[in-house]
C-alpha cells in the first residue's frame, strides 16, 4: 500500500512485523499520528492491512432561520410592539407580545420571502430567531 494514501481521519488495519500476528485497528487522529505511522511503514517495523475512509453524512446543521434584512425589519416591529413571539404563515407573519395580543405584521418589502423558516403555524420565540441580543 502506498502510504502517501493515508489521511487524518483514516481508519487503519495493521499488524506489526515483529512475529506477532496480532492484527491492529486505529484511527489517525492528527498530523502527528500520520507522521508516525508513515515513518513506521517506510522502516517496515508494521503494515498496513486496510486503509478506511469514512463518509461523513450531515445529522444536523445550524442553518440561519432570518437572513440579516429579515432579522433587521423583524428587530425593528420587536422594539416598536415589544413582540414576544412570532408565528409564521404561508403567505403572513403575526407578532405576539407579552399579553398575547396579535399584531398583524405590517407589510413587509416584497423581497422578503423568509424562505428558511421551515415551521408554519408554529410561535417562535425570539432567540430561536436569533433577534434577541
Amino acid at each position: 500500500m502506498n502510504i502517501q494514501d493515508l489521511q487524518e481521519g483514516d481508519r487503519i488495519t495493521y499488524k506489526y512485523n515483529n512475529g506477532d500476528d496480532k492484527i491492529y485497528k486505529s484511527i489517525i487522529q492528527d498530523d502527528g499520528d500520520l507522521e508516525d505511522y508513515k515513518e513506521r511503514i517506510e522502516r517496515k517495523s508494521l503494515e498496513i492491512l486496510k486503509i478506511e475512509r469514512p463518509k461523513y453524512e450531515v445529522v444536523e446543521e445550524n442553518e440561519e432561520l432570518l437572513t440579516e434584512e429579515e432579522k433587521e425589519f423583524l428587530k425593528g416591529m420587536c422594539k416598536y410592539y415589544d413582540i414576544t413571539k412570532i408565528k409564521f404563515y404561508d403567505i403572513d407573519v403575526r407578532l405576539f407580545d407579552k399579553d398575547n395580543r396579535i399584531k398583524n405584521c405590517p407589510d413587509y418589502p416584497p423581497n422578503m420571502k423568509f424562505q428558511n423558516v421551515k415551521k408554519t403555524n408554529y410561535y417562535y420565540n425570539l432567540k430561536e430567531l436569533g433577534l434577541e441580543e
